[in-house]
């Protein structure tokens, strides 16, 4: 059976109440994220109810404790899509730039946003986690820096 995306041809998946925030593509490892062969999907919170971020394979930008709303404009040919924080700054950006034979092209754009990720363990979760639980979250932590290239 054809995944619905293929059949549907989605560009783009948005979801809420995971009360943290990820955005990336679920393809597997080694692939390219140029052009996704699939829908880029967006978990986003805007409530102040958060949880630690999970910080899965699949992310591409995420956020810990971080309240954020999307504003998303389509034109022809190309979907832009912005995440401000509550204050009004921008910490995520990226376009979908589809060529004539609808074959989309990410265009990363937080690579050059003057904000850094928030992925520190917000505080009372470093004082609520057992011993074994924050060892995880610091594995996954650096996990995902390393696949990013971050230091």
């Amino acid at each position: 059976m054809e995944p619905l995306y293929k059949k549907y041809k989605v560009d783009i998946v948005l979801q809420g109440h995971d009360h943290t925030y990820g955005r990336g593509i679920n393809i597997p490892a080694g692939q390219s994220r140029k052009k996704p062969d699939g829908p880029i999907y967006v978990v986003s919170v805007s409530g102040p109810k958060m949880y630690d971020i999970g910080l899965q394979n699949w992310m591409d930008r995420a956020a810990s404790n971080t309240q954020l709303y999307q504003v998303i404009t389509v034109d022809p040919g190309k979907l832009a899509f912005k995440a401000y924080t509550v204050n009004g700054d921008l910490y995520d950006a990226f376009d979908l730039v589809k060529d004539k034979k609808g074959v989309n092209t990410l265009v990363e754009l937080s690579n050059s946003l003057q904000m850094k990720e928030r992925l520190e363990l917000p505080e009372r979760y470093q004082k609520s986690f057992k011993e074994e639980e924050l060892k995880e979250y610091n594995e996954r932590f650096q996990e995902y820096k390393k696949r990013k290239g971050l230091k």
